[in-house]
């Protein structure tokens, strides 16, 4: 790699960890690190955080990259993504509260999260901003609080950022508690002089205010084209489809909680082996076992009868694609925009997960990510584009998602179009 190639950096806050990724303007990785933060659970169902904490995940995955030969004077931008943990800064954007986690349960939806934190704490009046984590990183490096109007749809105007104030008013916000909101390509601001001390970049570089975290991966996978689909299995899972304009709809996918359930249902728990390959479920596929609906619990204890635990593991996994495909089919209404590729990670690969998932849509391109961890990488691109490198997201999507050919094709056989009808009946019949 050339000494002087700019990079783009991308950070993603998860649920327990921050990744930073380094990537050229091709999309080739010079580095990609991660290091964990702590969640605390006061109460049950509740997961909070320290923000500062983020900020020292967010460095010692930065700095881990520089001891295997970074330069970081060679990052041109940085970009943010990131879950939906709501911090609560005060007038000196430090934190006046501890951050609510995206998973916690006080409420479904962040405006509730925002209502309770604003209706049961006494030191209220103290909270000047109401952000999410990757905001609260975009601050730490350039010093004001940004965020995207997609981050915040619902109580702006995701077109055009501006407040909705009855629903503002509604959660206990005032517009000036908002941060400034900006196109998630666009600046947030200027990396200042600490900036420069802890991470080494130089003074004035672009820090890109970048996109909520399932929108950052749909990015990753290459997913920004009207009509591209995507599916990410890893936490939370989320799928997908880019509609016109750039606009992505999404829904999040609860996989891992499904599986729990399930296994506390059968009294054991399904082989710990990854996603089973497609040719496995061919060869011996089992019947397709619904995961939604009033009755699916009742239908795998039954099955849990005459399959063994492989088995049940491979009806799961099959049973998810479906489902997927349903989300994604009627996700595809609201954008007006007919699924015509599905893009998925590295680590679906050759599973029948994603295989299948693509036979049920009906598409014919089944795109894979040569990354298994992609929303770094849609950080990145956001820079990218925010720096100049790049004129809009789908023309970096096309430069730097790089992709591989399936390990497995399967053939549109008799037995999957069959497949494909039990289930369109089976999801008719439960809806």
């Amino acid at each position: 790699m050339d000494s002087a190639e700019p990079l783009f950096a991308g950070i993603d806050i998860g649920e327990s960890r921050a990744s930073t990724g380094f990537y050229t303007a091709d999309g080739r990785c010079a580095a990609y690190e991660i290091a964990r933060f702590a969640i605390r659970s006061p109460r049950h169902g509740w997961a909070e955080y320290d923000p500062e904490e983020w900020s020292a995940a967010v460095l010692k995955s930065w700095r881990r990259a520089q001891e295997k030969g970074l330069d970081a004077s060679q990052v041109a931008a940085v970009g943010l993504t990131g879950r939906r943990h709501l911090a609560f800064l005060n007038e000196c954007a430090e934190p006046a509260l501890p951050a609510i986690g995206e998973q916690d349960r006080r409420a479904n939806a962040y405006p509730g999260k925002i209502r309770w934190a604003m209706r049961r704490t006494a030191g209220k009046k103290r909270i000047q901003w109401v952000c999410f984590a990757k905001d609260y990183i975009g601050m730490k490096l350039c010093g004001e609080v940004c965020s995207d109007p997609l981050s915040f749809a619902g109580l702006v105007r995701w077109r055009t950022g501006r407040a909705r104030p009855r629903r503002l008013s509604s959660v206990g916000l005032r517009p000036s508690q908002l941060p400034r909101m900006t196109v998630s390509f666009r600046n947030s601001g200027y990396a200042a002089k600490e900036a420069r001390e802890a991470f080494g970049v130089e003074i004035g570089i672009p820090v890109i205010v970048g996109r909520s975290d399932p929108l950052g991966r749909a990015l990753g996978v290459g997913a920004a084209s009207n009509g591209s689909a995507f599916a990410c299995l890893d936490a939370p899972a989320a799928v997908g489809i880019a509609g016109r304009g750039g606009r992505v709809f999404h829904r999040q996918l609860p996989l891992r909680e499904r599986r729990a359930k399930l296994e506390r249902l059968l009294g054991f728990k399904l082989p710990a082996v990854s996603v089973p390959s497609a040719r496995e479920a061919i060869e011996d596929a089992p019947p397709i076992l619904p995961l939604s609906g009033e009755s699916w619990e009742s239908a795998w204890i039954a099955a849990a009868h005459d399959l063994d635990a492989n088995a049940l593991r491979t009806a799961f996994w099959e049973a998810s694609a479906y489902e997927t495909a349903a989300r994604i089919e009627s996700l595809a209404l609201k954008a007006c925009a007919p699924p015509s590729s599905l893009a998925v990670s590295a680590a679906d690969q050759n599973s029948l997960y994603a295989h299948f998932t693509a036979y049920a849509l009906g598409v014919q391109k089944l795109r894979v990510s040569e990354y298994p961890e992609t929303a770094a990488l849609g950080a990145a691109m956001l820079a990218a584009v925010g720096h100049g490198t790049h004129e809009t997201p789908e023309d970096a999507v096309r430069v730097m998602s790089p992709h591989k050919a399936p390990a497995l094709s399967l053939e549109r056989s008799r037995q999957t179009q069959a497949r494909r009808a039990l289930y369109k009946q089976a999801a008719s019949e439960r809806s």
